[in-house]
């Protein structure tokens, strides 16, 4: 690694708090490296600023072998690692020196990475590149005009450019409020995509694809293009991850899937963010990709889509043992004569694409609309019967899944449920083709020993109804006489989630925002609460009036009934007083009080 500051002003215009920030970065990478630093530390700016989901942008590019590509606007160096594995030579500008440290530091170990410090205004460039890569442009620094210039001096006639900008009119740039920001967030431009094929077309830049990344071009779960966009199912892909204190207005995927909906042509002018690739011959056919961000690391991986194939490759070197289990899951469904569109071929998973037919799911869809919620069953009935006459049976007294994981359930439930020996769980209608009236399946990644074949058929129909809110499954599940399993099933699919899931991801995605409707229910929940509190303080103050009350009823009732003896006695008296008796005896009486006195 070189770090060349012959370009460099003497003027790092970065703010002191940014410069602060960057020095704590460099210390706890020296301490224990960026990765660890995210875990330990949580905070969503620094996952977004250093995380390597940030290489998900090109990790999985096909870059020419041997190529030399020009990086600007480094930042952070998000993608130089990934550019300095593809490529033999890479020179990356990035006109903050303290910036151009980090990247130093981050990436010292890598002998082809020269970095630049300084304007791209200033800096002299003799050679010319095959790759010219841009992720994001400081507003405050250059234009889109500038960069495209500049790039195409240093292109070779065969170069490409990728670019990358948020979209002026994204969903995640018109929905709700942010307090608190990642300062690159301010900074960076954001333009339409009639903007920037304007642009592209004023600079002569006329051959050019664009890749619409969600949530955006800094942390891509998933990358459509136009010959790929989405759909109801694959757009909940969308795994937004906002900065702390955001308050959001809509849900953005909800919303996504309205324009769908209205039309699919729509989705482009509304995409997060884009990467454009921009070359006098592009040959790359790739139609879409996606990732697995939510999931630990030892389980991510990237799918990539082309014309007539799709493959799954590993994201790092610790998910490459998640691969070898796919390709066992592979030789399971083989061996149990179970049709499967997959193979392993060159340390990738590799799927033959059936492009005239459609998904079972879309199947299943369309037959639920058309002719109504018996025949969709039939379908569903017809799948799991399937399924029940070809999966190997579990031995008996096996140790079953609910045993495993510690699930309640009573023997005499358990005993109606059919297991299944090698549990792949992820049969659902989404990876299943229909060809020849036979059932294909692809993309099986996931396995459980001793499993029930209804858990299997809960999650496809679970799957199915969160894709199409049109479609009952509390009539499915019924009429499959698995309703009452529901429970139980949730709770073993929220273990089985909670083992592949990312903690630090799925609390940002969860967590780090609030909708204006749920602050509105909040508010509510709130507001009931304390006039229920209210209610409860009224209610004792009641009581104790109650109380009070009915200890005075019962002093004035012990009143009464004293004044009543009293007249009684007074009465008695007076009687007394008036008989002859008491006349006759009163000389002795008055006798008796004198003698008393003296």
């Amino acid at each position: 690694m070189k770090l060349n500051l012959e370009y460099f002003k003497g003027i790092d215009d970065i703010s002191e708090e940014e410069k602060d920030k960057l020095e704590g970065y460099l210390n706890e990478n020296n301490k224990l490296g960026f990765e660890e630093y995210i875990n330990k530390d949580k905070k969503i700016e620094n996952l977004l600023e250093l995380s390597n989901l940030r290489e998900n942008l090109l990790n999985w590019y096909p870059f020419k072998e041997n190529s030399n590509i020009l990086e600007i606007e480094s930042n952070l160096g998000e993608i130089t690692g990934v550019l300095c594995q593809n490529g033999s030579r890479i020179v990356s500008i990035e006109h903050s020196l303290q910036k151009a440290r980090t990247i130093a530091t981050r990436y010292q170990a890598r002998e082809n990475l020269e970095v630049i410090t300084g304007n791209i205004n200033d800096i002299i460039l003799e050679e010319k590149f095959d790759y010219v890569v841009v992720t994001g442009i400081d507003k405050k620094r250059y234009k889109l005009e500038e960069i495209l210039k500049y790039a195409k001096e240093h292109l070779k006639e065969e170069g490409t450019i990728l670019i990358s900008l948020d979209n002026k009119l994204g969903l995640n740039q018109l929905n709700g409020i942010e307090d608190v920001t990642i300062n690159q967030n301010k900074e960076n431009q954001s333009k339409t995509k009639t903007e920037i094929e304007k642009i592209l077309k004023k600079s002569e830049l006329n051959n050019y694809k664009f890749y619409y990344p969600l949530p955006n071009y800094k942390t891509p779960n998933i990358i459509f293009t136009d010959k790929h966009l989405p759909s109801n199912e694959s757009i909940l892909r969308d795994l937004t991850l906002y900065t702390e204190n955001r308050i959001l207005s809509f849900e953005e995927r909800e919303i996504y899937r309205k324009i769908l909906k209205e039309d699919i042509k729509m989705f482009p002018e509304f995409a997060n963010s884009f990467l454009i690739e921009i070359s006098n011959s592009i040959q790359n056919e790739i139609e879409y990709i996606s990732f697995g961000n939510s999931r630990k690391e030892e389980y991510r991986l990237k799918t990539v889509l082309l014309d007539k194939i799709a493959y799954k490759q590993n994201v790092n070197e610790k998910s490459k043992k998640h691969l070898e289990k796919i390709k066992r899951n592979i030789e399971i469904l083989k061996n149990s004569n179970i049709n499967v569109l997959d193979s392993f071929e060159d340390d990738k998973i590799i799927s033959n694409l059936v492009k005239n037919e459609k998904s079972l799911d879309k199947n299943l869809v369309m037959i639920f609309k058309e002719k109504g919620q018996e025949e969709g069953l039939n379908e569903i009935v017809k799948f799991k019967n399937e399924l029940e006459n070809k999966l190997e049976k579990s031995e008996e007294n096996c140790t079953d899944v609910f045993q495993k994981y510690n699930i309640e359930i009573d023997e005499e439930t358990k005993s109606k449920l059919n297991f299944i020996k090698y549990g792949i769980f992820d049969l659902i209608f989404q990876n299943c083709f229909v060809i020849n009236n036979e059932y294909y399946f692809y993309d099986q990644e996931w396995i459980e020993e001793n499993i029930p074949l209804e858990f299997i058929i809960y999650r496809a129909v679970t799957y199915l109804c969160n894709s199409e809110k049109d479609i009952d499954s509390k009539y499915i599940f019924e009429k499959l006489e698995i309703d009452k399993y529901i429970e139980t099933f949730d709770k073993l699919e929220t273990i089985l989630q909670e083992q592949i899931k990312d903690d630090i991801i799925w609390k940002v995605h969860a967590e780090s925002h609030k909708t204006i409707k749920n602050m509105y229910d909040t508010f509510i929940h709130e507001r009931n609460l304390e006039a229920g509190k209210t209610q409860e303080k009224l209610n004792e103050l009641g009581q104790i009036i109650n109380a009070k009350n009915e200890t005075e009823q019962e002093y004035i009732k012990e009143i009464q009934q004293k004044n009543l003896e009293i007249e009684k006695l007074s009465e008695e008296l007076d009687y007394i007083k008036n008989s002859k008796s008491w006349k006759m005896t009163k000389p002795f009486r008055n006798l008796r009080g004198r003698l008393k006195n003296n």
